[in-house]
């Protein structure tokens, strides 16, 4: 990607957001990162829920231990500083049930980039529901919160930090969202939407059952041995994750499911509204969830040439999947699907970590140049 002219200066400082999902109700919560309870008619996969009940697991013994690995907990927002002192500010949403924990499943990747970039992370966690305006203007509350806590806590000025994004899969929607203006005031310098993800609800279930295969590939692949017999029953349930997609994704359907705002209206407001000067659209080789082509056509047709204003997107292909931003490392006791088999199915580890880490120096570096 070749040298950018800088960008006009702004200011961070934030907005209390408008939540339209408050004033319609409480949101509709399909997956929870606070909660043991399964709701929503996406709750038939048990994956999913696992995941999430073993990912909180394991970020409440990290917690009672210490051990965050440089992140602290400020405002409801995981943060994360940088050596020196920051000369401006990435908030960081993460992929559906992912995105609740991004200080587990996204360090390898956020580390590196704050590392490299001297920026301060802000990653604000949320639940997996269907109004995804809602979950995107309580993200950029919580990131005012952990702003205004850590600028006056270390000497900031806030409105002198200029602010960028970064999103993977559903995040990347959120982080959109939020540069179209679902919380007024709020302006990002430049964004890198990472496996963007704008699917229906009905089709997002295929997300989930993508995620349970590479969970259940990586503890197949290492029963070896004795554990024989649980690699068969890993190929079991393998076998049958097709039909717990499509029975979920009927589930969806028949209760009449869809997010706010729909595939279509997103993209309307990405031609229509789209205010970061600068954005980044990378795709995995290997993933078929994503959906940046049709983002990219839209961006590309609002702003077709380099302006003052605006630019059009860059665009970058990297080897790998829909999940390769993500690095988990879980203990045999918060091993995911460990309650559903019965019995302890030993550590799990999914990711590649020079890989997110490399993904997260290779934005700060684009950062760097859109700057």
């Amino acid at each position: 990607m070749q040298h950018t002219p800088a960008l006009p200066s702004c200011s961070c400082a934030l907005p209390a957001p408008r939540c339209r999902g408050a004033a319609r109700g409480r949101v509709r919560t399909l997956v929870s990162a606070s909660s043991d309870g399964d709701s929503g008619p996406l709750a038939g996969v048990g994956a999913a829920i696992e995941l999430r009940s073993r990912l909180q697991r394991a970020d409440l013994a990290r917690r009672a231990e210490g051990g965050t690995a440089g992140w602290q907990e400020v405002g409801g927002a995981w943060v994360r500083t940088p050596p020196g002192r920051a000369w401006g500010v990435l908030h960081f949403t993460g992929g559906a049930v992912l995105g609740g924990f991004p200080h587990l499943c996204y360090d390898a990747m956020l580390s590196a980039l704050s590392d490299a970039s001297g920026l301060l992370v802000v990653a604000t966690p949320y639940d997996l529901g269907t109004d995804h305006e809602a979950i995107a203007q309580a993200a950029a509350g919580k990131l005012s919160a952990a702003l205004g806590a850590v600028c006056a806590r270390e000497g900031y000025a806030l409105g002198a930090l200029p602010l960028f994004g970064c999103g993977h899969s559903l995040g990347a929607k959120l982080q959109l969202l939020l540069a179209c203006g679902a919380t007024p005031g709020l302006r990002y310098e430049a964004q890198a939407l990472v496996a963007f993800n704008n699917a229906s609800a009905a089709d997002s279930v295929k997300l989930v059952e993508k995620f349970a295969r590479e969970l259940l590939r990586s503890r197949a692949s290492s029963a070896t041995g004795s554990a024989s017999a649980d690699a068969r029953m890993f190929d079991t349930l393998l076998r049958s994750m097709p039909a717990i997609g499509a029975m979920a994704e009927r589930a969806a359907a028949a209760a009449g499911l869809e997010f706010v705002p729909n595939p279509a209206e997103t993209l309307s407001r990405a031609r229509q509204r789209y205010a970061p000067r600068r954005c980044l659209l990378l795709k995995y080789d290997d993933d078929e969830l994503d959906q940046n082509a049709e983002l990219l056509a839209t961006l590309q047709a609002a702003r077709p040439s380099a302006t003052a204003a605006a630019a059009p997107p860059d665009v970058a292909r990297r080897a790998g999947n829909h999940l390769s931003p993500v690095v988990l490392r879980l203990a045999a006791e918060d091993s995911p699907l460990g309650a559903q088999l019965g019995k302890s199915v030993g550590a799990l580890r999914v990711g590649d970590e020079e890989a997110a880490q490399e993904l997260g120096r290779d934005i700060a570096a684009w950062l760097s140049r859109a700057t």
